[in-house]
């Protein structure tokens, strides 16, 4: 029987190329069919270097232990032509800014038959039936008309939702966002939100999401992944992380949330870390829980019910 585990992050430990402490260590992480991940965390606490490093972008990232897998094969060791032929066809990408995957002045037409020839010979009229039929499962109101526009034509956020029809050009089974919602208004961060649950429901694709937005994240996500100082310090379904955290740096993101209630958010006291730490729990200058032991022992996981894992239980313990 195939395994639902499509991508699978293992004890994965990098670092910058020249630079001399570690960005990530030891990050654990699973994707399913049809399983929406997202990723949340303070900016600087290794989201993005999570992203590149699943992406094996050459220079971007060194990687120093543990592994990618695609379908159970090692990203790291594919070749060259390999990994290009899984981005794009196993693994889509949405940036956080369309720009970087949308050439301004050239048609949309144009930009899905370049992607759609770079991976094989296929005709313009395949092309543009392709990209009709994706742009209307993904209820663009008119599909003719996007192809024979170019994005300087469009506005901010029908770009991102074209770029995101783009990354589906290929069929991948695993799509890789990277914050697509944070450049937008919140009109249309809800329209990407939506979009993005269409093509998990059309295509039964699975999505990483990195994002800041908490909103976002109930919303959408199935799995929950929270971060701080290149490490997941807790990860468990929606549903129980965000109701029940168990990790005090979960608590004190959801306790940061503005309330309808009109009840003031609380800050995190403190400063994110300047630099990784080699051991110990990196949130505890700031953890109203720490006792020296958080500062000086490796951290373990500890497992809190069926799928739902922290780094620390003390959350848990004191409420």
């Amino acid at each position: 029987m195939e395994s639902t585990e499509l991508l699978e992050v293992s004890g994965l430990t990098v670092r910058y190329p020249g630079a001399k402490t570690r960005t990530l260590r030891d990050v654990d992480l699973t994707l399913k069919k049809g399983e929406i991940t997202c990723v949340i965390g303070e900016s600087g606490c290794g989201k993005s270097t999570l992203f590149h490093a699943i992406l094996q972008l050459p220079g971007r990232v060194k990687l120093e232990k543990g592994s990618v897998t695609y379908h159970g094969r090692e990203l790291q060791a594919m070749s060259k032509s390999e990994l290009r032929a899984v981005r794009g066809s196993g693994i889509g990408v949405v940036f956080q800014e369309p720009g970087a995957s949308l050439n301004p002045i050239r048609k949309i037409f144009v930009q899905f038959y370049e992607a759609m020839n770079a991976h094989g010979k296929v005709t313009k009229q395949e092309v543009r039936d392709k990209a009709a039929s994706i742009l209307t499962t993904l209820e663009f109101p008119d599909p003719d008309r996007i192809l024979n526009s170019c994005p300087a034509q469009l506005s901010g956020g029908m770009n991102q939702r074209v770029a995101i029809a783009l990354a589906m050009a290929l069929d991948p089974d695993v799509l890789l966002a990277d914050d697509p919602t944070s450049a937008l208004d919140v009109t249309v961060q809800a329209q990407i939100v939506e979009e993005l649950i269409r093509v998990r429901d059309a295509y039964q694709t699975s999505i990483f999401m990195i994002t800041h937005n908490m909103g976002v994240v109930n919303r959408m996500a199935d799995k929950v992944a929270v971060m701080y100082g290149g490490r997941i310090v807790e990860y468990g379904p929606k549903s129980v992380v965000l109701k029940n955290p168990a990790h005090p740096y979960t608590a004190a993101l959801l306790r940061a949330i503005p309330k309808l209630d009109g009840q003031p958010p609380i800050g995190i006291p403190g400063k994110r870390p300047d630099s990784f730490v080699e051991k110990g729990c990196a949130f505890a200058p700031r953890c109203p829980y720490a006792r020296e032991s958080c500062r000086a022992e490796d951290l373990q996981k500890r497992i809190v019910c069926e799928g739902h894992w922290t780094l620390c239980g003390e959350a848990m313990k004191n409420g």
